[in-house]
């Protein structure tokens, strides 16, 4: 019989118990916290924690790892490229038991990642772009699909409006995911070349104030503004909040993440949002914790050929929203969950 390093791993657990895992509590990551668990420690890495999708990650995660045996010890990047690369061989000198991985670039962080493959550590990605070596399932969020689904009605509505054939698309290049956004918006604008796109980056860090100093000053000197499409949707809070501010519109706007506050804008009745992309992350990240742990047991895990595939997805309307006080549709959420299980 071959004995599997994962095998040693299950062992191993069982012989030092909580020792092994009190010594791995004893280190610090950068911007989460860590829950022992007796079959040792998922080590997460997200793009940035203070954002919702983060949030929803990270508690279904922790939520099923508990139920499972596991603890968490969590590192938030913070946009920064490095820290996520950081975290990754931190995971693997504290040789966690599995790795997830939230809207960091796999691409980016292939040879870590591999390394992590190597140490026969299982790696779940979610929405961090295609398969490279050593990852187990990338459970990607389709980007490039869903912005250009999202933007093709948002240009739509603007072509047959009557006000001025001009969009602003809110960007930010640090992020991956809206990296990849963007790419979609553009493909949407390509098929109206009528509209003018201008683009305005958005602050990571300040979202929503700067979105809305910037948005005062430019709806002041452009108040027939066709539309806004926004790759992060909670600075399109600010940019609405100036256009009430200021006394423009209402003009079509829509933008992608499903958080709380445009979510509940359009739940009452927000004359400018027209479209909003939701993701089911509920589901993702219990999805991501059974993989390694099936993996661990020598079960099949149940990830796809190839081992790529898209978490769901759906364009909120004011004709299909979620329930109020909810950020997923019914039908996403695992049996029993509440809607704001990641609060």
């Amino acid at each position: 019989m071959t004995i599997t390093r994962s095998a040693l791993r299950w062992a191993a657990v069982g012989a030092a118990g909580l020792f092994a895992v009190s010594t791995l509590s004893a280190c610090s990551t950068d911007g989460g916290g860590e829950a022992s668990g007796d079959k040792g420690l998922i080590g997460v890495v997200l793009i940035i924690q203070a954002d919702e999708q983060g949030q929803r990650v990270l508690k279904a995660v922790e939520k099923r790892a508990g139920e499972l045996g596991y603890g968490t010890t969590v590192v938030d990047a913070q946009y920064d490229p490095t820290k996520a690369s950081a975290a990754i061989d931190t995971f693997i000198n504290q040789d966690v038991a599995g790795i997830v991985t939230f809207a960091t670039d796999n691409e980016l962080l292939a040879p870590k990642l591999a390394a992590a493959g190597e140490a026969d550590i299982p790696v779940v990605a979610i929405t961090g772009g295609p398969v490279v070596p050593g990852i187990l399932w990338s459970m990607d969020n389709p980007e490039e699909e869903y912005a250009e689904a999202l933007a093709t009605e948002l240009f739509t509505a603007v072509q047959e409006g009557d006000r001025a054939q001009t969009v602003v698309e809110m960007i930010l290049p640090d992020a991956v995911p809206c990296r990849r956004r963007e790419v979609g918006f553009d493909q949407a604008a390509a098929k109206f070349p009528d509209i003018k796109v201008e683009k305005y980056k958005i602050d990571g860090n300040n979202a929503v104030a700067s979105a809305n100093n910037h948005f005062q000053q430019y709806l002041g000197a452009n108040p027939d503004i066709g539309g806004i499409v926004a790759c992060w949707d909670i600075p399109m809070v600010g940019a609405l909040t100036a256009a009430e501010t200021v006394g423009v519109g209402p003009f079509p706007a829509a933008g992608i993440n499903g958080s709380s506050q445009l979510v509940q804008e359009m739940q009452a009745g927000n004359p400018y949002i027209i479209g909003e992309v939701g993701v089911a992350l509920a589901q993702a990240g219990i999805d991501a914790v059974d993989a390694i742990d099936k993996t661990l047991k020598g079960e099949d895990a149940g990830v796809p050929e190839g081992g790529y595939s898209t978490v769901t997805w759906g364009i909120f309307t004011p004709d299909n929203m979620p329930a109020d006080g909810g950020v997923e549709l019914d039908e996403w959420l695992p049996k029993g969950w509440d809607p704001d299980y990641w609060k």
